[in-house]
């Protein structure tokens, strides 16, 4: 779960639960503000039930986590469609384009990009080209 503070950390608001602890146990280790306000948060899920013992947590394969606010942190939705095989590698880095894509920079050094509000995370190069690339940065420059 979450728990926000919209006071310099004096106070803390109740549990935000992200996901059914009856069907996932769930670890959210980073978050980030974009430019254009949105936090995104990103980590691995399980599905197990919460509170699931080590041995049946290492019979089923971890998966991306991405959520996603749109105002700061007081509810959240999921951002991670689109991504068909359990990712092994977690994003390093968000960045937001000037038309409101989102591009997704992985620890493997993969890319991603989910179109403007839609949610649904695609690679950017093909599988034969991301083999010889690995990604580090992402910078967009306007012309006109």
């Amino acid at each position: 779960f979450l728990q926000r503070s919209s006071d310099g950390c004096k106070t803390w608001g109740g549990e935000q639960v992200l996901l059914d602890p009856a069907k996932w146990l769930y670890q959210l280790s980073r978050l980030r503000r974009l430019k254009d306000g949105r936090v995104v948060g990103t980590g691995q899920a399980w599905p197990v039930p919460a509170g699931s013992p080590h041995a049946a947590i290492d019979k089923v394969r971890a998966q991306l986590l991405v959520v996603v606010s749109s105002d700061g942190g007081a509810t959240w939705e999921a951002a991670g469609h689109g991504i068909e095989e359990p990712m092994v590698d977690m994003v390093e880095l968000f960045v937001a384009a000037p038309d409101g894509s989102i591009w997704a920079i992985c620890a493997e050094g993969r890319l991603l990009r989910a179109e403007a509000g839609e949610w649904r995370w695609r690679e950017v190069l093909a599988p034969a080209d991301a083999a010889a690339v690995h990604i580090l940065s992402v910078s967009f420059v306007t012309t006109g």
